[in-house]
């Protein structure tokens, strides 16, 4: 019995001895090649006991990506059952970094971003829909030079929404007001009739959504 552990304890020092063997060598060769610091890869995961991934830092695996589309770049920490529960990075098509936080089905429920022209913005959701927004306004169309829009909004599920913030009429002048809006589309507004006027500055009035 003594003998076999022995012989044992030889034989795992002398594999432990031929894999630090190679891997030194490939260290060596890796650092002869003319790359010291640098580790180069497509894709970088943490796997629990059992193969499960637990964390990965490359393009964006969304499979409803078609193959054409070109992917982000994000790091993703998912739960036990592979759900990515905490997501950093630059998805494809988004104008900006963003940070979300996601439910245990996946669906986010907090996102920090960049969005057109380099805002910032807040935003929180139940299971619905999104509910509070914090951050720049803009318009229906994407428009990097449009008016310097601020404010906070708040959804409720019948789509009424109520929002406080400011408009810039022209660079020099802004507005506060407050918008308070039913889901039949009855809006109170203070000043009034702000979505229409704002000293005709825009010529077309900039629609709140």
């Amino acid at each position: 019995m003594d003998l076999i552990q022995t012989a044992s304890k030889y034989l795992a020092t002398a594999v432990i001895a031929f894999t630090a063997g190679l891997a030194g060598s490939a260290v060596q060769g890796w650092l002869a090649a003319g790359n010291p610091g640098v580790v180069r890869a497509e894709r970088f995961e943490v796997v629990g006991a059992r193969g499960s991934i637990l964390s990965y830092w490359g393009p964006d695996a969304d499979p409803q990506l078609p193959s054409s589309t070109p992917r982000g770049t994000l790091l993703v920490f998912a739960d036990q059952t592979g759900t990515g529960r905490l997501v950093v990075g630059s998805r494809s098509g988004d104008l900006g970094p963003e940070l979300n936080l996601n439910d245990r089905r996946g669906q986010g429920r907090f996102e920090l971003a960049l969005g057109d022209g380099d805002d910032p913005m807040m935003a929180f959701r139940n299971a619905a829909t999104w509910r509070i927004q914090l951050g720049a306004i803009h318009g229906d169309v994407a428009d990097r030079k449009s008016t310097d829009d601020w404010g906070l909004r708040f959804h409720t599920a019948s789509d009424a929404t109520a929002t406080m913030g400011t408009h810039a009429v022209n660079p020099r002048k802004a507005q506060a007001y407050v918008v308070v809006r039913d889901q039949q589309g009855g809006a109170w507004t203070l000043p009034p009739k702000f979505e229409y006027e704002l000293e005709k500055v825009p010529l077309v009035p900039r629609r709140l959504h």
